[in-house]
Parts: structure tokens; sequence; C-alpha cells
């Protein structure tokens, strides 16, 4: 741009580059998150969630009791909350 540029001389980004750019973003903030979660809780989390299956549906794909599967969900979800919230202020991201 030179010396003499000006900020009107910089192009706009097109809106839906710069979404696709915050989609891409938030994909690796949530993959990173995911990838924090325990075994069993990251397992369940990917099914429910990636793959549509009812809790009830994981708990007999996994071969573990309702309860457990539903434990694991639960605390999977909370630690998810707290890592993506993390991930989300280390990224400096806006929401």
């Amino acid at each position: 741009f030179g010396n003499d540029a000006d900020i009107s001389d910089i192009p706009e980004m097109p809106s839906d580059y710069i979404e696709g750019f915050r989609r891409e973003n938030m994909r690796e903030v949530v993959s990173s998150a995911l990838d924090s979660l325990e075994g069993r809780q990251k397992e369940v989390i990917v099914m429910k969630y990636f793959r549509g299956l009812k809790l009830r549906e994981i708990a007999e794909s996994l071969g573990a009791p309702l309860g457990t599967v539903q434990s694991d969900h639960s605390r999977g979800l909370k630690k998810l909350k707290v890592l993506l919230k993390e991930q989300i202020i280390e990224w400096g991201m806006n929401i």
C-alpha cells in the first residue's frame, strides 16, 4: 500500500469470509475442548451430539448401564462448558 495509504485503501472482507473464519476457529476450539475430556465422557458427548444417538442407545452400544452413561454425559457437559469458556477466553474470541 505504500506510505500514502490510508484505512480506506484496505478492501473490506466479505461477511461470508469472516463468518467462515469464525466457524473454523470455533471448530478448533470445540475440538481442543473435546480432546481434553476423559475417555468415556468424550465418547458419550461425541455419540450424542455428533452422531445423534440417544443416551439409551449409547448405553447399549457401549455395554454400560444407562445411569453410568447419564453420569458421564452430565459430567462431560460440565467439563466441556468450563473448557470451552477457557478456550474462548484464551483465543480472544467474541461470541
